[in-house]
């Protein structure tokens, strides 16, 4: 009788981490800052469910960081959370939220070198309906001088949607 072999587990990611905060919060940069190109993979402003179908990482794990101003809509970071257990089962998801500051996060998406990537009106909407859950911290708006106070622990864990979190059930 030949010998059973266990199939070995497929590499999973260690953590799902969504950032979550309005156009020109500081998102991107937190993520570049922070992610291991070699083991993390970054989703940036995904369209769709889809998009978060990505590549397994590389085996002992990675981090999945996700960031998208679309999940300051109400209820969508839980449906993009329900996405990625449904994506990635066992992963757990982590939420990191940023301070809903729209005149600082304006400034930021109105620099010469973001032309075009942020609407004035969006960010105005998606600011009115943004609010970070009670009992979660908030890092405050990015600016030229590095954030203060972010250490290596990460906080715990409208207008419509092009087709983002908006059609997520």
């Amino acid at each position: 009788m030949p010998c059973a072999r266990k199939a070995a587990a497929p590499p999973r990611f260690g953590e799902a981490v969504l950032v979550i905060g309005l156009p020109g919060s500081g998102k991107t940069h937190l993520v570049r800052g922070r992610m291991d190109p070699a083991r993390d993979v970054f989703v940036d402003d995904p369209r769709n469910e889809e998009d978060l179908r990505v590549a397994a990482p590389p085996p002992g794990g990675g981090t999945l960081w996700i960031a998208d101003p679309w999940l300051c809509l109400p209820d969508a970071p839980h449906r993009a959370a329900a996405a990625l257990a449904r994506l990635h089962p066992g992963v757990p998801v982590t939420f990191v939220y940023f301070r809903n500051d729209p005149a600082s996060a304006l400034a930021n998406a109105s620099r010469p070198d973001r032309a075009g990537k942020a609407v004035h009106s969006l960010l105005r909407g998606l600011s009115a309906c943004y609010v970070v859950p009670s009992g979660h911290g908030e890092i405050p708006v990015w600016s030229a001088r590095p954030l203060a106070g972010i250490s290596s622990a990460l906080p715990s864990t409208c207008p419509g949607s092009p087709g983002s979190w908006t059609n997520t059930a």
